[in-house]
């Protein structure tokens, strides 16, 4: 007995106006592609519930790999994975040409076997499918906890997967330290700045915010002292961290070595000192006459 590939009645889910936002005819559409490939996102991340997984398989037509997002249940031991809009999902055209061949991602990836399951057993799976799938369960004319022979009499309108042969050589799961550390080497201009904003506006935040607000006396007014060190300070610190971070101890030691390396007469670089040296002296100065 084969999957068929019509279904009697109309998709239950686009009987809803919002529905049909993200399905018509039994197919997504842009807006609901683009949430699926939000919770592929989420679940690549490893966050729970654990039964959400990105299922890619290799497009039969480009080539590439394709990622959907998918709900998977478990019956007696066994995991498996539904199609809810039945034969129609690309994704099962793909499973079909790639013999099986798949990889799910909850965390980890994992390279699996999808087996297919024979319509006469698949009511177990469908039943507790529509119990775990909250948006898969729209898409079935059944409610939850519906008899058995419910869900045999619709078992051929609906694909499902055994899931077999997971690779051994699975990978851990990242954990939140190397999912930051992978954003920063991602992103490292937009880490610097907001290290750098939030080092330099947070020190004078936190000295405008102290007890008394604003320096108004004489002994307060060394408070701008840190605020004018956190403003400095910003871009250096964040350029050390964003640094360890992103090339750990063999960039930090390339750095100083760079920064011992004179590339100006030893005049200038005291011409340099002494400038820095009589701007932070003529600061404080300012700022002891402004309270005297």
């Amino acid at each position: 007995m084969e999957s068929i590939d019509t279904f009697p009645d109309r998709d239950p889910a686009e009987r809803s106006v919002f529905n049909r936002l993200f399905y018509r005819d039994r197919r997504p559409t842009w807006l609901g592609h683009c949430v699926s490939q939000f919770f592929c996102w989420w679940a690549r991340a490893g966050l729970p519930p654990r039964s959400w997984v990105a299922l890619e398989v290799r497009d039969r037509v480009s080539g590439r790999m394709r990622a959907d997002a998918v709900v998977i249940p478990t019956v007696a031991g066994e995991r498996y994975i539904v199609s809810m809009f039945g034969t129609i999902s690309d994704w099962v055209h793909n499973i079909e040409a790639a013999h099986g061949d798949a990889v799910i991602a909850h965390g980890g990836s994992q390279r699996v076997r999808l087996v297919p399951v024979a319509p006469e057993e698949r009511a177990p799976v469908l039943r507790e499918y529509v119990r775990v799938a909250s948006s898969g369960r729209k898409h079935f004319p059944l409610p939850i906890g519906a008899p058995l022979a419910d869900f045999a009499a619709i078992a051929a309108h609906y694909p499902v997967y055994r899931i077999e042969r997971p690779d051994a050589r699975m990978r851990r799961p990242p954990s939140v330290t190397s999912i930051i550390e992978a954003f920063i080497k991602r992103h490292p201009l937009v880490t610097f700045y907001t290290l750098t904003f939030s080092i330099s506006w947070g020190g004078m935040l936190l000295a405008i915010g102290g007890p008394g607000g604003l320096p108004g006396t004489p002994e307060q007014a060394d408070r701008l002292m840190g605020i004018a060190f956190s403003l400095m300070a910003g871009p250096s610190v964040a350029g050390l961290l964003l640094t360890g971070l992103v090339s750990k101890r063999a960039g930090l030691r390339d750095m100083f070595e760079r920064l011992r390396r004179w590339r100006v007469g030893g005049r200038w670089n005291a011409l340099r000192v002494a400038v820095a040296a009589v701007a932070v002296a003529n600061g404080g100065q300012l700022s002891d006459n402004r309270f005297a």
